[in-house]
């Protein structure tokens, strides 16, 4: 494995006798050569034998990220982190993971905000927040919503959230100064529009 000689190491594996050790070696070798569904049913196999085992959790959540199946990683990865709560590794494919789940769910969102749906929209958006709360750009396009619905002072809050977490946000300073514009607050809004044209090459 460590010559990275996968199929050789598998010959050698299924040789062995059935393990936790030996399924979660297998299930290795098979993520190494990206054969993801074999890597997750050896994963498992190690899981039945050992419950306790956090690597085969670990691993068996990134197999199921790599196959974008992100319930499935949470819930793995969530094990895993119970089982071993102080293992800086488990930590990161959590936080890893968050942010996956929260892009896909803004992307979503906006696919929704495009196409006019606008309770499809903040459903799926405030889910994005709440998977990553530091998300500039779902506060950006749920404050685009906002917008469309006619809800400004929720709009600028959500700008100002996309500003906290994403500085150079360039066209939420404009969407704040058009807001603050609107409502006839010309001094904030004089002074969005100048961030606007400091950040803009055009």
């Amino acid at each position: 494995y460590e010559k990275k000689d996968y199929q050789g190491a598998l010959k050698i594996y299924q040789s062995m006798l059935p393990s936790a050790e030996v399924y979660l070696g297998k299930g290795a070798c098979y993520q190494e050569l990206e054969n993801y569904d074999e890597a997750i049913k050896n994963y498992q196999e190690a899981v039945k034998l050992d419950a306790g085992n956090t690597n085969a959790y670990y691993y068996l959540g990134l197999a199921y990220y790599y196959k974008e199946n992100l319930t499935e990683a949470q819930k793995a990865l969530d094990k895993a982190k119970q089982l071993d709560p102080t293992n800086t590794d488990r930590q990161e494919a959590l936080k890893a993971l968050s942010s996956a789940n929260s892009d896909k769910y803004m992307n979503k969102g906006l696919d929704y905000y495009t196409s006019g749906q606008y309770t499809e929209a903040l459903k799926n958006l405030n889910y994005a927040i709440s998977k990553s709360p530091s998300n500039g750009y779902a506060y950006y396009y749920r404050g685009l919503t906002y917008d469309a619905m006619k809800k400004a002072p929720l709009a600028i809050a959500d700008y100002k959230k996309a500003i906290e977490y994403s500085s150079d946000l360039s066209e939420a300073y404009y969407s704040l100064a058009i807001d603050y514009d609107a409502s006839k607050n010309f001094v904030e809004a004089k002074k969005y529009y100048k961030k606007f044209i400091d950040m803009s090459s055009n």
